[in-house]
């Protein structure tokens, strides 16, 4: 069975980089991630970065709403696991 691991991630540009090299590098390769991006647009580089392993969900509100909204989209999905990561996270190579 897959399973899929879904990330809501509060926006913040400054830690952007270092986020998403730490999922990149994850152990565990069998997962599938949902970004919440609140409000901003990614450069060249950083969309790069993302492959198809990675789906946006884009939205302009609060923080805390946009996390209400993510795990909304992502009920719909029936997603088996949720991690949440807040803006300045960086997950150890095994979290998942």
């Amino acid at each position: 069975m897959n399973y899929i691991f879904s990330t809501i991630y509060p926006n913040s540009k400054k830690y952007f980089d270092e986020f998403i090299n730490s999922i990149n590098t994850q152990t565990y390769k069998n997962f599938k991630i949902f970004l919440v991006l609140n409000g901003t647009n990614l450069s060249k580089k950083q969309k790069k970065k993302i492959n198809n392993d990675y789906e946006i969900f884009r939205i302009n509100c609060k923080w805390q709403k946009s996390r209400i909204e993510g795990l909304k989209q992502l009920l719909k999905k029936k997603s088996n696991f949720i991690i949440f990561a807040d803006s300045d996270d960086i997950l150890d190579k095994d979290r998942i």
